[in-house]
């Protein structure tokens, strides 16, 4: 009778299942299958059918006629005899064999092999946790390289176990513990690696939301950016330098002055620290941060933060490049405010003529051309300035959104520039323009407001409307006693003009008044 025998090859372990056709009893077939090398297990009968043939005729002639009368016989189908009744191996045709059913070693070896690429997963995720908690040199990397190693260990441990055992159970607990840490690995690959990578989407958004002018959204994206830059490499990072830079330089835009300072001191302490003493980066934030004082008219504080920028930038950068043209435009601006208008038309020029070599910066450019123009509008060099604003303004209006203080600036410049040769028709629409766009962008209360009030009022100064002109000085006086200090020296050079104009306008009493303050400011500061 026919046997299906299953063991374990002895010496590849790999599960066997052989069929031994010629043995009578079960121990025959057990005892044929160990002489093959193989640890026996199992052995099953195999039931078999077989094709009964008629018995044989000694009439071969009566057979025969018998054929031609009728169809011959058809052989019948009849279970085998049990094997107590056969007395030698009948012919017979196998038709099928029975399918074995799944065995316990069977389901250990899936098992094994399902722990096998759990571990192989776990080791990769251990080696590039490990990696980073080499480089980063955080605590919880290292925690969590420490963790997913000891799962890793534990899941080639239960690997080889199912592998070597014919114990005929699954380990469900350590394939699920083995699964998780799997999952719990990814998880935090995800957590620390998407911030590191999303920062940066985030921050040029954000920029790019600035150089539009849309100040409020550039800085909500700008802290997301910050703080996803301080989850990827902590507090003191690279990205999060640069976050802060950007951030402050936002602010710096907006004149939110106090909130940009630290920013600027932030970003420019964590690249010192982290950077070689020369690196380009440092000199960006070293002349952000006087760019800040220079807006705050803090020149003694701005003009050595820009010296150095300046000497880093040529070092590292070359005489030639955007950087250095940025930096000669804050010492343009110092040496304007200090009344140096020959060093500052140098300065200015210079860098106009490094940002028109860069054909790509065309916005730079504009800013450097309404910067030579300031210098020469100082001067009352109104033919030189007025065609440079208006380089400017058309460079902007092609780039910036309508209502960008950029263009505000070239649009005061051209009106003053107007006013001072007398084409007080062409000034005025300029002037107003101006003013509505600096109104909507910084307020009703802002110093940029004040100064477009003021050359407006001068406008209506010059053709004699004194009634025109007089409440926009009085409201140009109520901004900067907001904004400047009450010791400002500032603030009494501007009450000394429009006392000066009251006593044009013929109203010796407010004129007295406000030269009395301007005294008493004076002589507090000293």
């Amino acid at each position: 009778m026919p046997f299906f025998v299953y063991g374990r090859d002895a010496i590849t372990g790999e599960v066997a299942r052989r069929r031994v056709s010629n043995a009578t009893t079960a121990a025959e077939a057990r005892a044929e299958i160990e002489r093959l090398g193989i640890d026996v297990t199992a052995v099953m009968p195999c039931p078999e059918l077989r094709v009964v043939a008629p018995p044989p005729s000694s009439a071969p002639v009566v057979i025969a006629a018998a054929a031609r009368r009728s169809p011959p016989p058809v052989p019948r189908i009849e279970p085998a005899p049990a094997p107590a009744a056969i007395a030698s191996p009948p012919a017979h045709v196998e038709v099928r064999e029975a399918e074995p059913m799944p065995l316990p070693q069977a389901r250990n070896a899936k098992s094994g092999r399902d722990l096998r690429m759990a571990a192989m997963a776990l080791s990769v995720i251990a080696v590039l946790v490990a990696l980073f908690a080499w480089f980063r040199r955080r605590p919880e990397l290292e925690v969590a390289a420490l963790s997913i190693a000891l799962a890793t260990a534990l899941t080639w441990f239960g690997a080889w176990r199912m592998q070597r055992s014919s114990a005929p159970q699954t380990p469900f607990v350590l394939r699920a513990a083995s699964t998780l840490a799997v999952v719990a690995a990814f998880v935090y690959l995800c957590s620390v690696s998407v911030p590191n990578v999303a920062w940066n989407p985030v921050n040029v958004q954000a920029m790019a939301f600035a150089r539009k002018g849309q100040l409020e959204h550039a800085v909500q994206l700008e802290k997301i950016a910050l703080a996803l830059a301080t989850r990827a490499g902590g507090p003191v990072s690279i990205p999060v330098a640069v976050c802060a830079n950007n951030l402050g330089k936002i602010y710096l835009d907006s004149t939110h002055y106090e909130l940009a300072e630290p920013l600027f001191e932030r970003a420019l302490a964590i690249r010192e620290k982290l950077l070689p003493p020369e690196h380009s980066d440092i000199a960006q934030s070293l002349h952000n941060l006087a760019a800040l004082y220079v807006n705050e008219q803090r020149f003694a504080r701005a003009r050595p933060l820009l010296e150095r920028a300046l000497a880093i930038q040529e070092k590292a950068l070359g005489g030639d490049s955007s950087e250095v043209a940025m930096t000669l435009n804050g010492l343009g601006l110092i040496e304007m405010s200090s009344g140096n208008y020959a060093a500052a038309e140098q300065a200015h020029r210079r860098a106009l003529v490094i940002r028109e070599g860069h054909d790509s910066a065309q916005s730079e450019t504009a800013e450097s051309l309404a910067n030579l123009a300031a210098v020469y509008l100082t001067q009352n060099r109104y033919a030189d300035a007025a065609p440079l604003f208006g380089r400017a303004l058309s460079i902007w209006e092609r780039t910036l959104d309508p209502n960008h203080p950029n263009l505000a600036l070239c649009l005061d410049g051209i009106g003053t520039a107007y006013v001072g040769e007398g084409q007080y028709a062409q000034a005025e629409p300029l002037l107003r323009r101006a003013l509505a766009i600096r109104e909507q962008v910084y307020g009703m209360q802002h110093p940029a407001v004040a100064e477009v009030i003021e050359s407006l009022a001068l406008l209506y100064r010059r053709q004699g409307q004194y009634a025109l002109a007089a409440p926009l000085y009085e409201r140009m006086v109520a901004i900067e006693e907001t904004v400047q200090k009450p010791d400002s020296p500032i603030l009494a050079a501007i009450l000394d003009g429009v006392a000066q104009f009251y006593r044009e306008a013929g109203n010796a009493d407010r004129a007295a008044m406000l030269a009395a303050r301007a005294t008493a400011i004076r002589t507090t500061a000293h």
